[in-house]
């Protein structure tokens, strides 16, 4: 494991302390990060991105946290632009393997994102800490916060996945629910609901819409495919009864209806766990709501790990002068591909 340092802000005067690096885990698997050095006695907070929403819309939201003297980790998954663009070959998970059903990429599972997070955080030898997540990131977040209760205070979910975003449309939820039953059978479909999932993305990532400097497109494309292809029979219900740190739900009034309902939902589910805490509807709030309305939405961060919100649901008006760009990348956006197979 090495450290390729980008940049470090240090002050003698103040303990605490910028750094912006990359984690060369392998020569084919790098992770980036930016951390925060919290100020004596202040907690941390470990941000877990969404799919394909880019670190820098978490800019302001990341500074308001930083001023307030908190500690405040980002970390951007292997598969995300941020860190491809430090690898100098295929990433791990674009390398192929042969089966008898023909050829198949390794691949990564939830576990893998998961082990990256965890070997930053160890890296920086930060003992315990506090865990937000957005969107994709509720995944992560979710068996992470399973995995490391011991070691987290708070874990907020900020408008979560609950399910895959192509179970929110009437086709996807269709083959899904097919090959679940094929899969209740015993049948080994995994193969063929991974090669379905990789030609629908295919009609929705393509390079004209998602361009990064210095990263290949095949290179990001399979690393969402990836990342899509891992949680494709993960449900955030079924974590409303399992064993959770002190958990907060932050929720986006303009989410998408279906969404936000099955939040509700999940939320309903942990009214019977003793982890539950308070829930914050921002009125006016696209989905990702730390790069739409990154000032409120590091308030109530603030007073979560405090403890100092009321416990059941708040409400925070935020207006709905939102940047057309945050609300378009917040999420994976699927309803082009619906409306081609209508044609």
């Amino acid at each position: 494991m090495r450290l390729i340092l980008l940049f470090a802000l240090l002050f003698s005067s103040q303990a605490w302390s910028l750094e912006e690096a990359v984690l060369e885990l392998d020569t084919d698997h790098k992770v980036y990060y930016r951390y925060q050095q919290a100020e004596q006695g202040q907690p941390t907070i470990v941000l877990l991105n969404g799919l394909i929403y880019s670190i820098s819309h978490w800019d302001r939201y990341f500074a308001e946290l930083s001023e307030e003297g908190f500690g405040v980790l980002q970390i951007a998954y292997s598969t995300q632009p941020e860190s491809l663009r430090y690898l100098e070959e295929t990433p791990f998970y674009g390398k192929m393997e042969f089966t008898l059903q023909g050829p198949n990429q390794v691949g990564i599972e939830t576990q893998t994102l998961i082990d990256e997070v965890m070997t930053v955080v160890d890296f920086l030898e930060i003992d315990r800490f506090n865990v937000l997540s957005l969107s994709y990131g509720s995944i992560v977040a979710s068996e992470l916060a399973v995995q490391q209760k011991s070691r987290i205070d708070n874990l907020i979910l900020v408008a979560p996945a609950v399910m895959s975003s192509h179970r929110y449309n009437p086709y996807g939820q269709s083959r899904h629910q097919f090959y679940l039953s094929q899969k209740l059978l015993g049948l080994p479909i995994d193969y063929f609901y991974d090669v379905e999932l990789y030609n629908t993305m295919s009609l929705i990532i393509s390079p004209a819409s998602y361009a990064f400097e210095d990263v290949k497109f095949n290179d990001f494309f399979n690393g969402v495919y990836q990342m899509a292809r891992s949680s494709k029979w993960f449900d955030l219900k079924d974590y409303a009864a399992k064993d959770l740190p002190s958990t907060y739900l932050f929720l986006a009034s303009l989410e998408d209806p279906s969404l936000l309902m099955d939040q509700n939902r999940f939320w309903d589910l942990m009214s019977s766990n003793s982890a539950r805490r308070s829930a914050v509807v921002f009125q006016g709030g696209y989905h990702a709501l730390p790069g739409v309305v990154p000032e409120a939405t590091a308030v109530m961060t603030a007073r979560a790990i405090r403890d100092e919100l009321a416990p059941g649901m708040e409400s925070v008006i935020v207006g709905n002068d939102n940047p057309s760009a945050d609300k378009k990348n917040s999420s994976l956006d699927w309803s082009s591909w619906t409306e081609s197979l209508s044609k």
